[in-house]
């Protein structure tokens, strides 16, 4: 079973204030997040918003090939990575994922493509 849910829409529209308030009607959703390079905003917090790594360390990713995508979004990058979506399948849980509508249309096809 692969249950994916993306809340696509460009920067500001609400995606983050959305999926909050997904999250806490539906506790059982298992939030994906994401890496960036970007720094952290005022609010955000290291791993429960965004994973902050340097662009060294997204690249060893991406070497790697451990990502089930990513983007260049206004020069800093934002990636998923594929073993936490292969988990959560895995154990038979919805993943929720938020993106900007940079981000190809073809998102959720490329991840399912990329995971088990």
């Amino acid at each position: 079973m692969k249950n994916l849910i993306c809340v696509s829409a460009p920067s500001g529209s609400g995606k983050t204030t959305l999926c909050k308030a997904i999250r806490e009607a539906r506790p059982d959703l298992i939030w994906s997040v994401s890496y960036t390079t970007r720094f952290p905003r005022d609010n955000e917090i290291n791993g429960e918003d965004y994973n902050f790594i340097s662009k060294e360390e997204f690249n060893l990713f991406l070497n790697n090939e451990e990502f089930a995508e990513w983007e260049n979004v206004h020069g800093e990058y934002y990636g998923t990575i594929k073993y936490k979506l292969d988990d959560a399948i895995e154990n038979h849980k919805i993943v929720l994922s938020s993106k900007q509508i940079l981000i190809d249309t073809s998102y959720t096809k490329k991840i399912l493509m990329s995971i088990k």
